[in-house]
């Protein structure tokens, strides 16, 4: 980590360790989903070709600095389905079983077809807004077993983070949960520029999202991180609220921070 006057910067390298196969799908195919949201319809209502679906124009506007902005969706998800095309998902370099090898192929082969479908966001220089929830629990003893905490709002969105640790009295471990409260005060804004409709989507998939740091199931990525001051801790993300990413790091079982990252805006690459 650097600090550059008021900036502060971290880079990070990563290299993938391996890839596993879930157990069971996501309920929503981030590619799949991607494809709906960009299918039109043009002016005689025939559905657009399925090689010109894919490449429409993401823009929906500029922002007061003129970055364009994309759909919330549709700049989530492209940038982490591009992202893990770029990484090759699909291979998989460890000796599996039969049965694992078949089960792969049926998983893929139709999507490795799409490959090179989000290519465009490697044009834009993407930009992000991150939110952070630090969770200290340093009264969990066998009397105090069952502890939750709540951020504030997050900004320009009705809902906060909170995070519960519990024992788990199967394993005897503790568990660590995110989940979402929404504000109760919370209306639909007339003026807004998405539907009641797409509200409604959204805020289920925010109050129905519970993610247990302990289940791997539960998240997309899962990183070791080792720190220039000697320090090691893992981080689990997901894409699954659609128009974010959100994630737990664990320090240690009583020293957690969540996170979630939205898209802000993209700055379009030029090349001389």
């Amino acid at each position: 980590n650097y600090n550059f006057g008021d900036k502060f910067l971290s880079v990070d390298v990563r290299s993938v360790q391996y890839k596993q196969l879930r157990r069971v799908p996501n309920e929503v195919s981030y590619r799949t989903h991607m494809a709906a949201l960009m299918t039109t319809e043009n002016d005689t209502g025939a559905e657009e070709d399925d090689d010109e679906k894919l490449s429409l124009d993401m823009d929906v506007g500029m922002d007061e600095d003129g970055e364009e902005v994309f759909d919330p969706m549709v700049d989530n998800l492209g940038f982490a389905v591009w992202k893990y095309d770029m990484l090759q998902w699909h291979a998989f370099t460890h000796k599996r079983s039969e049965d694992e090898k078949h089960e792969i192929a049926g998983r893929t082969t139709a999507m490795k077809q799409e490959y090179g479908a989000f290519d465009t966001f490697t044009n834009y220089v993407h930009y992000f807004e991150e939110f952070e929830f630090f969770f200290n629990n340093n009264e969990f003893d066998d009397v105090h077993r069952d502890y939750v905490e709540c951020s504030s709002k997050i900004r320009y969105f009705p809902f906060k983070m909170c995070m519960r640790q519990l024992m788990d009295e199967a394993t005897s471990q503790i568990e660590t949960i995110l989940y979402f409260e929404h504000d109760v005060n919370d209306r639909y804004d007339s003026n807004a520029t998405y539907s009641f409709e797409v509200k409604q989507f959204i805020d289920h998939r925010f109050e129905s999202t519970v993610l247990h740091f302990n289940n791997d199931e539960h998240w997309d990525e899962i990183t070791a991180i080792d720190s220039n001051m000697n320090m090691q801790w893992r981080k689990k993300c997901t894409h699954k609220l659609l128009i974010a990413k959100v994630c737990i790091e664990q320090f240690d079982e009583n020293d957690s921070r969540a996170s979630i990252k939205f898209p802000s805006k993209n700055r379009r690459l030029f090349v001389l």
